[in-house]
């Protein structure tokens, strides 16, 4: 099977408490409900607080231990061939502790992971490999859409600047082409950074200024839908939608 768990648990440490190891063929999947935790693995050293996980491979020398008075957190052993490549690529750029926003989806699956080690079988064998191939690929999406806004945040005044540009002149025939260029970038990536800041692409974010407009005009003047239409910037009226 691609992963395996070796094991699971959950420690509520007071301060006292610390691990120092390496050579230990597994990885470590600590997730923190509560206090704060200090890690130090791959010559780097990390805090890691509540709602953040962090994935190691305890192949390589780790240290970690309560920071402060108490520090609670669950984790999983776990290993297969598939478990040390997927935690390469999580930590290929940095081991830093990954925030997943949700902690019920890393509960959900430890809860039903622990259940299934009770009842332990062929069966659950298997259930729990894509249990934990489940959680894995959710950490890596969840890894990755953090390391794209990260990269996105040097465009913050280019893409303040666009959308006032956009506010201003909504009539005009504004292409994704066009506002990329006024940023200086591709369109595929002005696409990317705009959408990371706003959560909408060029074209949606332009149709609703459109439409808030539309309404706007409608409840204030007494212009027919055809020219408000023509005036906020739709070539046809057939393609206002509310």
């Amino acid at each position: 099977l691609p992963f395996y768990l070796e094991s699971i648990g959950d420690y509520d440490c007071d301060e006292s408490f610390f691990v120092d190891r390496c050579g230990y063929n597994t990885c470590l999947l600590i997730y923190t409900l509560s206090g704060e935790g200090r890690i130090r693995y791959e010559e780097e050293e990390y805090t890691t607080c509540a709602g953040e996980l962090i994935v190691l491979n305890c192949n390589r020398h780790q240290y970690y231990a309560t920071k402060g008075e108490r520090w609670h957190f669950l984790w999983l052993h776990i290993n297969g061939k598939r478990a040390f490549d997927y935690t390469d690529l999580l930590n290929i750029t940095s081991c830093k502790p990954l925030y997943l926003g949700n902690r019920i989806l890393f509960q959900t699956i430890y809860e039903k992971l622990r259940l299934l080690v009770q009842r332990f079988d062929a069966i659950e064998e298997m259930e729990i490999s894509l249990e934990l191939q489940m959680l894995f690929t959710n950490i890596i999406r969840i890894k990755g859409t953090q390391d794209l806004n990260s990269r996105f945040q040097n465009y913050k005044q280019e893409i303040g600047e666009i959308i006032a540009y956009m506010q201003q002149m909504y009539q005009k025939d504004l292409t994704v082409e066009h506002l990329a260029e006024r940023c200086h970038l591709s369109k595929s990536f002005f696409s990317k950074v705009f959408k990371a800041y706003t959560g909408h692409t060029p074209y949606d974010f332009l149709l609703e200024i459109r439409l808030k407009q539309v309404q706007k005009m409608l409840l204030e003047t007494t212009e027919s839908i055809a020219e408000i239409a023509k005036i906020c910037g739709f070539a046809d009226s057939k393609n206002l939608i509310f």
